[in-house]
């Protein structure tokens, strides 16, 4: 507990508990006012230690850089391999954290790196992968049935191929399959 104060003073008892209620004040702005210059601070650190933006223009997410420990170029070409070459998108449990691991970056990072270079997510890059198997297949396995294809091009359900694919194409694996028939019969070079 600090001095008391009340024998200092000549003021009445009333007189007192306002002058500590206004030196409360008085300090709690203080207060105030080194949080804000504290606040201001950091930002400022912060900022001086991002990359400038070119041109004088702000910083706009798609401008936003890997860790300088990802190189780009490798990391778009490790993507490449194991969706085109090692297929894992057939794998219907794949998910951004699985293909992560598999190419030692994080789950975070694997997904910034599909939206700022790929500009897709990692859904819609896996989905077009699966959308280009299943049509290969609608042409080349007719006997097959539109369920055994969407299990064999990585999905794991017909209403989410039936969906995922028509909103990619712009029609059903079905008439994708009848359109496909047509155009071979009348293109014999195909």
């Amino acid at each position: 507990m600090g001095p008391d104060r009340s024998k200092d003073h000549d003021l009445p008892e009333y007189d007192i508990e306002q002058t500590y209620i206004l030196e409360e004040l008085a300090l709690s702005m203080l207060a105030n006012d080194i949080i804000k210059k504290s606040n201001l601070i950091y930002r400022l650190h912060h900022h001086l230690s991002e990359p400038e933006p070119s041109q004088g223009l702000p910083v706009k997410k798609e401008q936003l850089r890997m860790p300088p420990s990802i190189d780009s170029f490798e990391l778009e070409g490790q993507i490449t391999r194991k969706l085109a070459d090692e297929r894992v998108y057939l794998n219907e449990e794949l998910s951004l954290a699985t293909l992560a691991h598999e190419l030692e970056v994080e789950p975070h990072q694997l997904s910034r790196f599909l939206n700022i270079h790929l500009h897709t997510t990692f859904t819609a890059l896996i989905n077009s992968y699966r959308v280009n198997e299943a049509k290969e297949l609608l042409i080349n396995k007719p006997e097959d049935t539109i369920l055994d294809i969407a299990f064999a091009a990585g999905f794991n359900s017909k209403a989410s191929f039936n969906r995922i694919f028509k909103k990619v194409t712009g029609m059903t694996p079905s008439e994708y399959r009848l359109k496909m028939r047509g155009s071979n019969v009348r293109d014999p070079d195909r």
